[in-house]
């Protein structure tokens, strides 16, 4: 059975793959390791017996498809690679972009560390995707132990990271997320259907003029908060990566997620909040650590903030 970081780390590097495509470095369970473009992988999946079913990825990577159909045709792929214990690594050039991280040396692994732990690049179809130790973060808080919720305003990479780890490790994992974009939520459900480890309920809530209420930030958009009814916690891990936030008069538009989700969560939650490296989300995160009080611990994890609440100790 494959650990949860192995089993990451063949979701996250051949999702690397898959966006950005070129020359990129396969490693097989027999030991090949070699450079090959996009066409060539094509070619040698289809003529290698332990690679033949992975057919699927080649076609993939060589097409300029839209990046919602890349997500879905990608998770299969993913399940694949790791039937056979392929790992597909991110190309020796990354473009730049909005997100930019310039040219990165990859060197071949089959033991050892992560490239993950050492390279920190977007792992999604977007910038505004979580970045990788915060996804690898997310993946080990929510399958510390069985039977764990997670609550998500954002779904996307970080659900099916934590989906596919879950089904690899065998354990059972709950995930509620909210999401603002109908097509977005249908590609993510296409590619993460249930299974007997646990369910993904995707809640399509359109964003509507948010309510000043408590905040101390203007606030533009927040959920339709009809559509936030069924929710029932309690949950065990809060990931706030949404509404998109990237615009000047949005950038304070994720302070509502604590004030609406701190009923639902379990007494010893662990709260994630991304994208703390803009200014909107900086001045969240501090007000939320004000507002929490010393009971509840803080720490940055990649690009984003972790409040944990302190787990009480008898003696």
């Amino acid at each position: 059975m494959a650990s949860i970081e192995s089993a990451y780390r063949i979701a996250s590097e051949g999702l690397l793959a898959m966006r950005y495509g070129g020359d990129f470095l396969v490693t097989t369970r027999a030991g090949r390791c070699e450079a090959i473009s996009a066409s060539a992988y094509a070619a040698l999946v289809a003529t290698d017996s332990e690679g033949c079913d992975l057919a699927g990825i080649a076609v993939m990577i060589a097409a300029e498809a839209d990046s919602r159909n890349d997500f879905v045709v990608g998770m299969e792929s993913f399940r694949r690679l790791a039937e056979i214990g392929a790992v597909v690594q991110v190309p020796a050039q990354l473009p730049r972009g909005d997100d930019p991280i310039g040219p990165t040396s990859v060197q071949p692994h089959t033991s050892g560390p992560s490239l993950l732990e050492t390279v920190d690049i977007p792992l999604s179809w977007s910038a505004m995707a979580a970045d990788s130790v915060t996804v690898a973060g997310l993946v080990d808080e929510v399958l510390s132990s069985p039977g764990r919720r997670l609550l998500e305003f954002g779904p996307g990479l970080s659900t099916a990271a934590v989906r596919l780890a879950a089904e690899f490790a065998s354990r059972s994992v709950d995930i509620v997320g909210i999401e603002q974009d109908a097509q977005w939520a249908a590609a993510i459900r296409e590619a993460l259907p249930d299974s007997a480890l646990g369910s993904i309920t995707l809640i399509v809530a359109p964003l509507v003029p948010a309510e000043a209420g408590a905040s101390p930030f203007p606030l533009k958009r927040w959920y339709h908060r009809d559509s936030l009814t069924q929710l029932q916690g309690p949950f065990d891990v809060l990931l706030v990566d949404g509404p998109t936030a990237f615009r000047e008069d949005w950038r304070f538009d994720r302070w509502p997620a604590l004030e609406f989700a701190r009923p639902l969560l379990a007494p010893d939650a662990t709260v994630v909040l991304d994208d703390i490296g803009r200014g909107g989300e900086r001045a969240i995160a501090r007000e939320w650590q004000a507002r929490l009080g010393d009971e509840w611990d803080a720490q940055t994890v990649g690009r984003s903030m972790w409040l944990s609440h302190r787990r009480r100790t008898t003696g």
